[in-house]
């Protein structure tokens, strides 16, 4: 069963590369784009985008003093923005449907975010649009190991062996790649992580960052046969500045960063050379203080994205909830992209989960909490190593039960961390946030792993 789904998402990711035909002649020609050229290219794409916008989109046709129409002479895109109100994430909940436009484009899909900010937002995306974005994935794996279609090991949270199981991974039937659960990757499984992977030998590891790392120390002095012949594509996290060391020396000859969203409005890749450079046709990248203006550089900011590609659900100046450094878009870089650079990116950092056999699991607040029946928000409280406090808010009209809510998230939680787990469940009218920034985090861990001086030696 778990072999016929990873076929199943590879069946669609070739269906998502016939729909992003068309467009791969100009996902290719972008790679060549001067700086002059990119900002041109957003500066054409964001009007036709706020055009539809307005002429389609029930929230931008209901705050047209917000939206008006452009100036004939408006070519500079950053200029074009500003006059606009930033976007919040809860301005998107609270009006969902009305993003959506009037009627929907056909062959519309859609799905919810994590909820690891908050409430999931539901998500549009029509299959042409799927395959554009799956055009620039493959140019950018073309680019990095000479394959459209690499042979890949994904570390996922999406399939998950059940509890005490021996199976470790499953494989796609058709193209030969492997889904590895992140669950997994602990000492008990390490010869067979190990053998599975110089079998495979995979040209691309694809994982959350955390994983990707928790691999590399997994690994400890093991370093993999195919090292040189494999690439690290890392997302979804923040990657921390000592993890990179870990994941080079032990797994690939070099690893690439990928910051990206989920609402699909922004796409910025690393080059050979370490620099950040924001991919010119999947959105814009703006990186505002507190009043909404543009940082100076080398100030971290807010990043706030403009979607170019999504006409299903166009959102304009939407703040994210990362921060990140400004270069004040700087574009000469010794890899000869001129595409404008980003520095660091300082994202949404999820509390990595600590085991007592020393692992660190990220991604729980999506794979535990993710589209729980009857529940507004959600969130994981680890105070023990398997002590665990989940705090609740439902919605007022629902009747789903709470014994089958609560059974539903243990079961999922013992299923990843492979041990049993002690949850008390508080039910409340909303959830704590933390920090100097008031953020909500889905997954908070709070207590110190005093008995695990070392990491490392912990896991390997």
């Amino acid at each position: 069963m778990s072999n016929w789904k990873a076929t199943k998402i590879e069946l669609n990711t070739r269906i998502k590369s016939v729909a992003g035909l068309p467009n791969r002649s100009l996902v290719r020609n972008a790679w060549q784009m001067s700086t002059d050229e990119f900002w041109n290219y957003q500066a054409t794409a964001f009007k036709s985008l706020y055009e539809f916008a307005r002429n389609r989109v029930p929230f931008y046709q209901k705050n047209l003093n917000d939206y008006p129409l452009l100036s004939s002479g408006d070519d500079n895109v950053l200029e074009i923005l500003s006059q606009f109100p930033v976007l919040l994430k809860q301005t998107l909940r609270a009006n969902n449907s009305d993003f959506l436009p009037s009627p929907l484009l056909p062959l519309t899909m859609f799905h919810t975010t994590s909820g690891t900010s908050g409430t999931p937002i539901r998500l549009s995306e029509t299959i042409w649009e799927k395959g554009f974005y799956q055009a620039i994935n493959e140019e950018l794996f073309l680019r990095i190991c000479g394959n459209r279609y690499p042979r890949t090991l994904y570390l996922t949270g999406f399939m998950t062996p059940s509890h005490n199981s021996e199976e470790l991974c499953w494989r796609d039937l058709l193209f030969g790649n492997v889904a590895l659960s992140i669950y997994s990757l602990n000492s008990r499984n390490r010869d067979g992580i190990i053998q599975l992977i110089n079998n495979l030998k995979p040209q691309i590891i694809w994982g959350y960052a955390s994983a990707v790392h928790q691999l590399a120390v997994l690994l400890g002095d093991r370093t993999l046969r195919s090292k040189d012949q494999c690439v690290a594509v890392v997302t979804s996290e923040t990657l921390q500045p000592d993890w990179r060391a870990d994941i080079e020396n032990v797994i690939c000859r070099k690893l690439f960063n990928y910051y990206s969203s989920q609402e699909g409005c922004h796409l910025a890749v690393e080059c050979p050379f370490g620099q950040m450079h924001i991919n010119p046709l999947m959105g814009v990248i703006e990186i505002l203080d507190e009043y909404d203006r543009p940082v100076k550089k080398g100030e971290l900011g807010r990043v706030v994205v403009t979607g170019l590609l999504r006409k299903s659900m166009p959102l304009i100046r939407y703040e994210l909830g990362d921060a990140a450094e400004s270069t004040g878009y700087v574009s000469d870089c010794s890899c000869g992209l001129k595409w404008p650079i980003i520095a660091q990116i300082e994202g949404r950092l999820e509390n990595l989960v600590k085991t007592r056999d020393g692992r660190r699991i990220g991604m729980l607040g999506y794979s535990v909490l993710k589209d729980l029946p009857g529940v507004k928000e959600s969130q994981i409280v680890q105070v023990g190593y398997e002590k665990f406090i989940c705090n609740i808010v439902k919605f007022e009209a629902d009747s789903v039960e709470t014994e089958y809510l609560e059974k539903l998230i243990r079961d999922q939680l013992i299923k990843r961390l492979q041990t049993n787990v002690q949850i008390e469940f508080r039910y409340l009218s909303s959830i704590p946030r933390r920090g100097s920034r008031a953020k909500f985090s889905a997954v908070v861990v709070d207590f110190e792993d005093k008995d695990i001086p070392n990491h490392r030696e912990a896991i390997v």
